[in-house]
C-alpha cells in the first residue's frame, strides 16, 4: 500500500471513529467496507458527488444521507468484485 493511501485509510478512520463514537479498530473493521479502500488505490471515488454533501439534509439533520450516501452505494454494487 502507498504512503498516501495509508494516510487516507488513517484519516477516514478516525473521521469515522469520532462520528460513531466507536474505536478506529471497530470502525474500520464493523463499519467501513474494504472495497472503498481498495478502490481509492485504483481512482474510483466519489469526489464528484462530495459538493452536494449535506443539500439534501434538513437543518439539524446529519449532511451524511443523500446524494454522497448514494454514490457510494452505487459505486459498491457496481465494483463487487473489489
Amino acid at each position: 500500500m502507498r504512503r498516501t493511501s495509508i494516510l487516507v485509510v488513517a484519516h477516514v478512520t478516525r473521521e469515522v471513529a469520532a462520528y460513531l463514537g466507536n474505536s478506529e479498530a471497530v470502525a474500520r473493521h464493523s463499519y467501513i467496507d474494504p472495497r472503498v479502500f481498495r478502490l481509492h488505490e485504483r481512482g474510483v471515488t466519489v469526489s464528484a458527488s462530495l459538493p452536494a454533501l449535506g443539500c439534501e439534509a434538513a437543518p439539524g439533520e446529519p449532511a451524511t444521507r443523500g446524494r454522497v450516501e448514494r454514490a457510494v452505494l452505487r459505486m459498491l454494487r457496481e465494483h463487487r468484485d473489489a
